[in-house]
């Protein structure tokens, strides 16, 4: 477990919604849900390059113009939070990971002094255009590119739980965030299911959903790397900044209740 390094755990389903062979486990001491085992990289490279938009996003293939709504639509709430936070003023330089049809970084885009956007899919933004102080471009955060770079403001909209391996990406998340910089996480929480794929979470599992969340169990995760939580709801919306590495606090185990929750939303 990436969490609590327990190595008992319930499979949750054997297969993704299509179809897809594909273990998801739950640890029974702590709750963390996850792929398990993983596929390759090389698995992952190519579904990413090849199939994704095809299988996951087939309906949005080509971003259309309700599609860039909806993601500019995102932005602003990620936005709005920042403003109830009053952590918007101390934004200049952001990174938005994942980012899409790029429509939330356009956003960002009319309130920070820099805005760099970068995805796996050049394709698949090539209709947002470079503006001032917008840039688009393919690459991932491990490209050399980014070593001696430091952003405010890094955001994970509905990507984070898309990685293989989270505790790598937040190693690398923590050098490139500058000292009073902020994180965002949002992914589909385990309890918010009824707001997620018509209140059905196995409609979530899919074969490019590999982590699944509560807060708690989110929270978990962060502490443990050297994050402090600021702001954070079961939807999950996350705030995030640098803290301590904590490798002895409790953990709070919450594989019982999730499983209630799975069972109730399985009727």
């Amino acid at each position: 477990c990436n969490i609590c390094k327990n190595s008992k755990f319930e499979i949750i389903c054997d297969k993704d919604r299509y179809g897809f062979e594909m273990k998801t486990q739950i640890c029974e001491n702590c709750g963390y849900m996850f792929t398990n085992p993983s596929f390759s990289d090389e698995f992952y490279n190519k579904l990413y390059n090849s199939h994704f938009r095809n299988i996951y996003s087939r309906d949005i293939r080509n971003p259309d113009e309700n599609f860039f709504k909806l993601e500019r639509y995102r932005g602003l709430e990620i936005i709005n939070l920042l403003s109830k936070k009053k952590l918007l003023d101390q934004i200049h330089k952001s990174l938005d990971v994942g980012c899409g049809s790029g429509a939330s970084a356009d956003v960002f885009s009319d309130y920070f002094n820099l805005v760099e956007a970068i995805d796996y899919d050049s394709e698949y933004f090539k209709l947002s255009r470079n503006k001032k102080n917008i840039f688009f471009s393919e690459r991932s955060i491990f490209d050399s590119y980014f070593d001696n770079r430091k952003y405010d403001f890094i955001n994970y909209c509905h990507v984070f739980e898309h990685l293989k391996k989270p505790l790598k990406e937040l190693k690398r998340i923590k050098e490139i965030l500058s000292n009073k910089g902020y994180l965002y996480i949002e992914v589909p929480g385990i309890y918010s299911v009824d707001k997620w794929y018509d209140g059905n979470f196995f409609h979530s599992l899919h074969i490019a959903h590999t982590q699944h969340f509560t807060l708690n169990t989110l929270k978990n995760m962060m502490l443990q790397n050297g994050f402090k939580l600021i702001y954070g709801d079961e939807m999950i919306r996350s705030i995030w900044t640098h803290g301590s590495n904590e490798n002895n606090f409790s953990i709070k185990n919450e594989y019982i209740i999730i499983k209630k929750k799975l069972k109730y939303n399985d009727k």
